[in-house]
């Protein structure tokens, strides 16, 4: 959040329902599994603007929205759908369905350990499986890789794509190439979208050495970088910022 607050700009930000402060992620609570869906956050997102929107009525509306990680895969959708987006951050997000995502990061796994065809073929019919058993049990509180059936049922066959390509405000997104959680293709494939629709307004920075936690191979991380650079982008971007 630095490079807001040094560029002037007001920050709000929401947490999960069901999350509260003295939580240590050890585990889930039975609040945050029956909320944790993708339009739940969307909705929640929507609905803090418009309290931020009656509680600060000299706010000239605009917005400069940031989505990491999960996030990112949200705050495509609000940003094209928020009149008084100036500005789009994503981090650690691409723009392919999930399910996408996963099976490259499953097919890249098992070729890192040296698992034959028979192998590979058997754990990808498996995750299939498992895709078609949360397409059928959309709202299901059961639980696979931390996440239940209804969190999943809502991201893996979503694409960010459709919203980004909607977004008429500058987008910047960041992207680790080491990623091991959204492969960095499904961030490559947004400039590779934007071109095809000759549609401008996209920087794409993409770091070779860097994983989904901005850590390098030695577990040393590189976030102020990544917020340099999202300074300058907003420094360059965005109008009337105050930029030292």
């Amino acid at each position: 959040m630095q490079p807001f607050a040094e560029n002037g700009i007001a920050v709000i930000a929401y947490e999960a329902r069901g999350v509260q402060p003295e939580d240590d992620g050890s585990r889930c609570s039975p609040e945050f599994l029956a909320a944790n869906n993708r339009q739940q956050r969307i909705d929640d997102a929507y609905s803090v603007l418009a309290q931020a929107r009656k509680k600060y009525p000299s706010w000239d509306g605009r917005l400069v929205i940031l989505g990491a990680s999960e996030g990112a895969a949200i705050a495509p959708e609000v940003a094209a759908n928020e009149a008084g987006t100036i500005g789009l951050i994503i981090m650690g997000g691409g723009g392919w369905p999930q399910s996408d995502e996963l099976m490259l990061l499953e097919r890249r796994r098992l070729e890192r350990s040296g698992a034959g065809l028979e192998q590979t073929e058997a754990a990808i019919s498996e995750l299939r499986a498992t895709f078609e058993r949360i397409r059928a049990e959309p709202s299901s509180l059961t639980v696979w890789r931390g996440h239940s059936y209804q969190w999943w049922s809502s991201h893996l066959w979503t694409s960010p794509m459709e919203h980004l390509l909607r977004v008429g405000a500058p987008i910047f997104v960041a992207h680790g190439a080491k990623d091991e959680a959204v492969p960095v293709e499904s961030a490559d494939a947004i400039a590779v979208a934007f071109e095809a629709e000759r549609k401008t307004g996209l920087t794409y920075k993409r770091y070779s050495e860097l994983g989904h936690s901005w850590k390098d191979d030695k577990g040393d991380s590189h976030i102020r970088e990544v917020g340099r650079d999202i300074h300058e982008w907003l420094c360059s971007h965005i109008a009337d910022l105050r930029c030292p």
